[in-house]
């Protein structure tokens, strides 16, 4: 079980800008944020370190267009 503190944060991440979705009997939640955020997403990503099946954050990198090879989100 989360904390009521870690689950008011879901809460309020999946209310503005996180995605959540259902994989098998799973509910996940998907936090991502552009590059400019990248410390916020870093302090979600140590919230819920627990929780998760990644070690660190991912990234985004776009393959085509004037941005390519640099990191979009994580």
């Amino acid at each position: 079980m989360m904390s009521n503190y870690l689950s008011e944060v879901a809460v309020a991440m999946v209310l503005s800008d996180a995605t959540m979705y259902k994989v098998s009997t799973h509910a996940l939640i998907k936090f991502e944020q552009g590059y400019l955020q990248k410390d916020f997403l870093f302090h979600l990503f140590n919230l819920f370190k627990g929780y998760t099946f990644m070690e660190e954050p991912g990234t985004r990198v776009p393959k085509s267009g004037h941005r390519r090879g640099k990191v979009k989100s994580y």
